[in-house]
């Protein structure tokens, strides 16, 4: 492909304006545009060109980007090797997918940018190119590369920013100082920016460049920036970015707000941290640290081992590492280890495997005892109500405790022991005989 110079056809165009218009009227203005819009599509630019993968460069602003591609390379090097001024038109992708686009795959606006720095990356097939933003175009034709070895040629006409003629200026620098504003707030809000840019956007008082440079430092969506940069008129983009700086603000306002709550999250944990270590540091000097974080761990160990319902497990977590935070000899200590023993001592997970039939009932308690029909009777009618809700419900049964009430020797143990024999249940004998104290069966807090 040759001819790759920036070609400026100069045509000097006369604009035909009739005399006999007024000057001030819509009609006059009409025809002014018309004549400049016919000025401006007879001067169009020829130079390479390279598909950009949802990346945009806005005007006044640099940015620096790799080039693998191979016709992409092809351009950028006949844009440094084949015209002085090293211009080069990048226009955005429509899809991420394509490996190199066709004319409908591609935007029609992008941007005529000027090389500035070009290095070939040492061992691989890639360029990197740092670029500086010159003007917006809007690509009007274009020749496509061959083969790999070939570059796209773009045919561009240029989209410098403007303003309607009627528009008074005071409204232009309305927007250009509400929008600095805007922009302010932002960064403070943020924090991604630094006072120097600040400074140096609030110096600019041209509004079209202040546009393109806040457009490039807002976290925009790719369409959104896609939109900005098809849009030349500085009204319309600074209605825009202010709109996407209100939003920009709400969202940073709920990006700190969270941060703090997550900050205020990490400072309770680290106190509690160094609060555990100058423990962990007193109980060491003190020499109970090991045998209480052994203990600990034991109980853990235990718990782990141990079938404890999950409404039990929590509680009992909680209380073993409530053990850690006391020394060796403090009473509570004591107090928590015994209740824990005798937690982890009762036979969890172990069940009887139970039978009741009544026939098996009666014969055990007939050939245990002589005599107490009565006793006997009942205990049978309960063993067979306690059958019938078994079988036709689901819900468990709620057993009743029975007592039998009588002198010593009369066979009230005997009964009891019938009963769990018939039905395979294991017998225990607790003896609370000269018992008076009704704390010694429920015990003092844990003890």
């Amino acid at each position: 492909m040759t001819n790759t110079d920036i070609k400026k056809k100069n045509n000097d165009s006369e604009m035909n304006i009739d005399p006999l218009v007024d000057p001030n009227s819509e009609e006059f203005l009409k025809q002014v545009r018309d004549d400049l819009r016919q000025a401006l599509d007879s001067d169009p630019l020829v130079m390479p060109m390279v598909p950009m993968r949802h990346m945009n460069v806005f005007p006044g602003v640099s940015l620096t980007f790799e080039v693998a591609r191979k016709r992409s390379r092809a351009a950028v090097q006949a844009a440094m090797s084949e015209n002085e001024e090293q211009m080069l038109f990048l226009v955005s992708q429509r899809s991420l997918n394509v490996e190199w686009p066709d004319s409908d795959d591609i935007y029609s606006v992008g941007t005529q940018v000027r090389i500035r720095e070009m290095i070939q990356l040492p061992g691989r097939e890639i360029l990197r190119v740092r670029v500086e933003g010159i003007e917006r175009g809007r690509l009007i034709g274009r020749i496509p590369a061959m083969n790999d070895d070939e570059w796209d040629q773009a045919t561009v006409q240029l989209m410098p920013s403007y303003t309607e003629k009627d528009v008074d200026p005071l409204r232009i620098e309305a927007g250009r100082r509400e929008l600095l504003r805007s922009f302010q707030l932002y960064a403070a809000t943020s924090g991604r920016l630094s006072m120097d840019a600040i400074m140096a956007l609030n110096a600019l008082e041209n509004p079209a460049e202040q546009t393109d440079i806040i457009a490039s430092n807002l976290n925009l969506s790719f369409e959104e920036q896609q939109k900005l940069l098809e849009t030349a008129n500085i009204l319309e983009r600074q209605s825009m970015l202010i709109t996407f700086l209100e939003r920009e603000i709400v969202i940073s306002e709920y990006e700190n707000e969270l941060t703090e709550k997550v900050k205020a999250e990490v400072d309770k944990s680290q106190k509690e941290y160094y609060l555990r270590e100058q423990m962990k540091v007193i109980r060491r000097e003190l020499g109970d640290e090991q045998d209480t974080q052994e203990e600990v761990e034991r109980y853990l160990e235990i718990l782990e081992k141990t079938p404890v319902p999950e409404d039990y497990r929590e509680k009992l977590e909680k209380e073993i590492r409530r053990l850690s935070n006391y020394p060796v000899s403090f009473p509570e200590a004591a107090n928590l280890r015994t209740y824990l023993d005798t937690v982890f001592d009762l036979p969890w997970g172990e069940m009887s495997d139970e039978t009741s039939e009544i026939a098996k009932v009666r014969a055990q308690l007939n050939a245990d005892h002589y005599g107490l029909e009565d006793v006997k009777e009942r205990i049978l009618e309960y063993m067979a109500v306690r059958e019938l809700h078994q079988s036709q419900s689901e819900e468990p049964f709620k057993a009743p405790i029975l007592c039998f009430v009588g002198p010593p020797g009369v066979g009230k143990t005997s009964v009891a022991q019938s009963i769990a024999k018939s039905i395979n249940r294991r017998f225990v004998r607790m003896s609370l005989g000269g018992i008076k104290d009704e704390a010694e069966i429920r015990g003092h807090r844990r003890t």
